[in-house]
């Protein structure tokens, strides 16, 4: 039977509703974190169009949305219709205002199974706050690059010590905060276990495994295992830099050919929440429903 999910998550902007609903809505503002090519005509039965190289429709048979704006109340709630390799989908944003800022809640449905819409609304709320708050967007995903490879890299600057970035990522109880509340053992040693708690289908330890690298503030590396695709390494490499850290994640080992979208943005949306969190003690977006199944 074919299945369809929802996707639910709520971000905190500090900003007005009114500013917040203009980067919804403006084509020059909806250019600099949700596409790259944007028609939009603001009223209810009006075309929504989008898409470019940082859009997650490029990734989809459509290559961009053809989308149809099903209701339309600023500063409170937009809402369109549109397509996902052929299954019709809904997504909504719906603003309150919270004294001098925004809760912003970002509402996904009927999405098909395995359309990994999960990490790619991450990504795309995290670039959002970050456009609204700061004027400037720094980690955008371009889907068009070639994810075919055997080896991902992906880097980012985190305004803390290398200290603070290494304890998030070998502490239990900071990963839980994080990376995933499903933490179960961390080890700090070579050979030492690591597990987050993920588990296939017949109960196997997926994900990280166990430790192969361990260079306190500066590396930690650790082998992956998910099925079907075997064994792979993951090492994060920590550099001072004058204002920071600057914080790389080499995930490789993969099969020759396989389509990396899964691990690609999924690294891209835990980098920005591991920024989050070391920066301001947070993860970037609360889940208010669903799961990385859709």
């Amino acid at each position: 039977m074919f299945t369809k999910g929802t996707i639910g998550l709520k971000v905190v902007i500090n900003a007005p509703d009114i500013v917040v609903f203009k980067h919804l809505t403006d084509r020059g503002l909806l250019c600099q974190w949700f596409c790259d090519e944007v028609e939009i005509e603001p009223r209810i039965g009006g075309r929504f169009i989008f898409g470019g190289p940082h859009s997650f429709m490029s990734t989809f048979i459509e290559k961009e949305g053809n989308a149809l704006i099903e209701e339309y109340n600023p500063p409170a709630l937009f809402k369109f219709s549109f397509s996902l390799n052929g299954s019709p989908t809904i997504m909504e944003f719906r603003l309150s205002p919270e004294e001098d800022k925004t809760a912003l809640l970002l509402t996904h449905r009927d999405i098909p199974r395995d359309s990994l819409m999960m990490d790619a609304l991450i990504v795309s709320l995290s670039n959002l706050v970050h456009v609204v708050e700061t004027g400037q967007v720094d980690y955008r995903l371009n889907y068009l690059t070639d994810i075919t490879d055997e080896k991902i890299e992906r880097e980012i600057s985190i305004k803390r010590a290398p200290e603070d970035v290494f304890r998030a990522l070998i502490d239990k109880n900071s990963l839980s905060l994080w990376f995933a509340d499903t933490i179960k053992e961390v080890d700090p040693q070579i050979g030492g276990i690591y597990d987050v708690g993920w588990r296939s289908e017949d109960g196997r330890q997926i994900g990280p495994v166990k430790i192969t690298h361990l260079e306190n503030n500066r590396r930690l590396g650790y082998s992956w295992f998910y099925d079907p695709d075997g064994g792979s390494q993951a090492m994060w490499e920590l550099t001072p830099e004058e204002k920071g850290t600057r914080v790389k994640l080499t995930h490789e080992g993969f099969k020759p050919g396989r389509y990396n979208k899964d691990y690609y943005q999924g690294w891209h949306a835990y980098m920005l929440t591991l920024k989050e969190f070391v920066e301001n003690g947070r993860r970037p977006f609360e889940v208010v429903e669903g799961s990385w199944e859709y």
